[in-house]
């Protein structure tokens, strides 16, 4: 199910990378991503491998000239700030167990990647009905959404 932006408020986000990155490096939907998280209202949650993966993506974006010297540093600097306000859930046999039967059940169909199923499979574990699952990635947003689970529209 998607919601639109102005319905959400108060409530539990988990983010994957694709919306993280979002928050230091302006690109479409930037913008909104970074209200949902600056809404002090929010409770906001990652799986522990996003911070690894946005690393990644912000060195990735550094080597193809997207971002300069002074942005790569501004981004990481700010990420490290800002994961005081997250609550970091570990990756479980529990979750890595849940994104197996996720790829089995959405790989064929959809393509979902070996990671993106880990941060779907933490939010199905850890969420309630009324928890939103923060994604600006078009196949990720499309299994989550056959799951069914709430994404919003970014």
């Amino acid at each position: 199910m998607t919601l639109s932006w102005l319905e959400m408020t108060e409530c539990e986000s988990v983010f994957d990378t694709s919306a993280l990155v979002k928050i230091f490096h302006n690109e479409e939907g930037s913008e909104r991503t970074r209200e949902l998280i600056l809404n002090a209202q929010n409770n906001l949650y990652i799986l522990d491998i996003a911070q690894i993966e946005y690393f990644s993506a912000i060195f990735r974006r550094y080597r193809n000239h997207e971002l300069s010297k002074k942005s790569l540093n501004i981004a990481i600097s700010g990420f490290e700030k800002e994961m005081s306000h997250y609550c970091i859930e570990p990756t479980t046999p529990l979750v890595i167990k849940e994104a197996q039967k996720l790829i089995f059940s959405y790989g064929d169909k959809f393509g979902l990647r070996t990671l993106d199923s880990l941060h779907l499979a933490a939010f199905s574990l850890i969420s309630n009905d009324d928890w939103i699952f923060v994604c600006c990635d078009s196949i990720l947003s499309c299994v989550a959404e056959e799951y069914p689970f709430t994404v919003p529209l970014i």
